[in-house]
């Protein structure tokens, strides 16, 4: 179910804007939640020690958010998705030129359709300038092969100063490529 949209062969999807609420929400969870959330400073010597006495060999898991959030200790939330970011370095820059290049190879009839676009704005549709309608039309496809670029620049610099951010911008990337 969609609507039809004023641009011929473009649906308008209900309810579109889920994923991008999704989006911010993490981004603000993000830059927000972790101050408030920081409960303990987790420290495994501590606990191998204690450990130790009651015979155990491995140290008990620090203490989590439902499983899902993270950890108590912010600063070893921090370290874990460093060293996780470091580990899918080449997973990362793999996805981002596949996307890109299937993007591209998807978009190639856009491109190439952009004279009969303009011929079926003139004569069905009788705008008044089909060549800007056209242009319209195929501004998604742009914005589409340029964002893995630009998540790709954005990624580099991110994993370069050594943030956490740089796993949430392939994330971001592709959640906009799925509602373009």
């Amino acid at each position: 179910g969609g609507e039809e949209s004023a641009f011929p062969g473009r649906i308008k999807v209900r309810h579109a804007w889920r994923p991008r609420i999704m989006v911010v929400f993490f981004v603000l969870a993000q830059a927000w939640f972790p101050p408030v959330l920081h409960k303990e400073d987790y420290d495994f010597s501590e606990y191998i020690a204690e450990n130790g006495e009651k015979g155990r060999k491995e140290p008990s898991p620090p203490k989590q958010y439902f499983g899902t959030y993270g950890y108590h200790d912010r600063t070893l939330e921090r370290e874990y998705l460093c060293d996780l970011c470091e580990v899918n370095h080449s997973r990362h820059v793999v996805c981002f030129i596949v996307a890109l290049l299937l993007s591209v190879i998807a978009n190639v009839n856009v491109f190439f359709g952009i004279p009969l676009m303009v011929e079926e704005f003139k004569t069905e549709y009788k705008t008044e300038d089909p060549l800007r309608s056209a242009w319209i039309t195929t501004i998604p496809s742009f914005v589409l092969i340029a964002l893995f670029p630009l998540g790709l620049l954005f990624w580099f610099w991110a994993r370069r100063k050594g943030s956490t951010w740089a796993l949430l911008i392939p994330q971001v990337c592709f959640t906009c490529f799925t509602c373009t």
